[in-house]
């Protein structure tokens, strides 16, 4: 099993992340296994075999546990037994792109069931969220970790005049990382954490390091000093 590594190109402003592949730092018998059926689609079985991952794989345990948050949210929003509220297909929306990152990066394949089932989600909370920023972003974050760059530009730009709070904020620095604009996603994590509270910071910490999020900066000392600043003690324990 491979996952997408990513080399980094200075060009103006922009990083752009050029594909390359190495073996999997998630690699283990069981986690694969769940990997596979992830894939296949069986989301129920995944989730079972990831939760004996984590219990028999100690070094996949913490990346398992991920996908185990992922699956039951997907899980429980498909079999809500009631219509979706556009604040679930924002959620759905957001379970779904992340599952579609975290699969890619892992076996360097883009699962088109998972990625049209974000897309409609983000889709459809965006068309009952008129005016809101975070449905945009998360559409345009999908559309660009999918390389589909000329949509993503197009549907972020959609984002112009609209209010953001804190959670957009988060997602701005997300989708510029998705896009390549590393200097710009690290700008605005700086920005975000100046603005929120000592809670929330931990909160925005203990996610990226255990999600995808600026998944190819978790060992870049940029990141590293944002992350450290923003929660010292928390980054100390989790990257001894």
């Amino acid at each position: 099993m491979f996952w997408i590594a990513a080399l980094t190109v200075f060009a103006t402003n922009v990083e752009i992340r050029v594909p390359a592949h190495r073996r999997s730092p998630f690699s283990g018998a069981v986690y694969e296994r769940a990997v596979k059926l992830d894939v296949a689609g069986d989301v129920s079985g995944a989730l079972e075999i990831y939760g004996l991952a984590a219990l028999q794989e100690p070094r996949n345990a913490a990346r398992a546990e991920y996908h185990i948050t992922l699956s039951r949210a997907i899980i429980k929003l498909e079999f809500l037994g009631r219509p979706l509220t556009p604040d679930d297909d924002l959620s759905l929306g957001v379970q779904y792109a992340n599952k579609f990152t975290a699969l890619k990066r892992e076996t360097g394949r883009r699962i088109r069931r998972i990625y049209d089932r974000a897309e409609a989600a983000l889709k459809r909370a965006m068309s009952a969220m008129p005016g809101e920023a975070n449905p945009v972003l998360c559409l345009a974050g999908l559309y660009a970790e999918n390389d589909d760059l000329e949509q993503a530009r197009k549907t972020f730009a959609l984002v112009r005049g609209r209010p953001l709070t804190p959670t957009d904020r988060y997602n701005l620095a997300c989708y510029h990382f998705s896009a390549g604009e590393i200097p710009l996603a690290l700008d605005t994590l700086r920005q975000l954490f100046r603005e929120i509270d000592v809670k929330n910071r931990r909160h925005y910490v203990d996610w990226i390091l255990k999600s995808d999020d600026f998944y190819t900066l978790h060992d870049d000392e940029r990141l590293l000093t944002i992350l450290s600043a923003a929660d010292p003690q928390q980054l100390q324990r989790k990257r001894p």
